[in-house]
């Protein structure tokens, strides 16, 4: 398994700078939303499900389980929102380029000169 290099800068001749700052927070979020967030996801989706399934009539139990699920969706839609405001961001700021619908869509390339 490749490990993933957050912290691009540093090393022997190559100060940090500002805009590396910038690539940190593209590459801890890229991190978290690809591989860690459909993972997480489904697995908070699946014990919701569960729940839900074994209640048996339980009222609390169902409770429960739809507060489980409406937790899930509530963290998809803040971590997404996150991305699109920050990837936005970004953006306007001018440190990034955003490469189109084509490819990696979700992918937002920071630009440092």
């Amino acid at each position: 398994m490749e490990g993933i290099d957050l912290i691009v800068c540093g090393g022997a001749g190559d100060a940090c700078q500002l805009c590396d700052i910038f690539v940190l927070f593209q590459r801890l979020f890229n991190f978290l939303l690809v591989p860690i967030l459909p993972v997480l996801a489904t697995a908070l989706a699946l014990y919701g499900g569960f729940l839900l399934l074994t209640a048996g009539g339980n009222p609390s139990q169902v409770t429960q389980a739809k507060g489980v699920l409406f937790a899930v969706v509530v963290g998809i839609v803040i971590v997404l929102g996150a991305w699109v405001l920050i990837n936005t961001l970004m953006t306007v700021l001018g440190v990034a380029e955003w490469v189109g619908f084509g490819g990696e869509w979700w992918q937002v390339q920071v630009k440092c000169d």
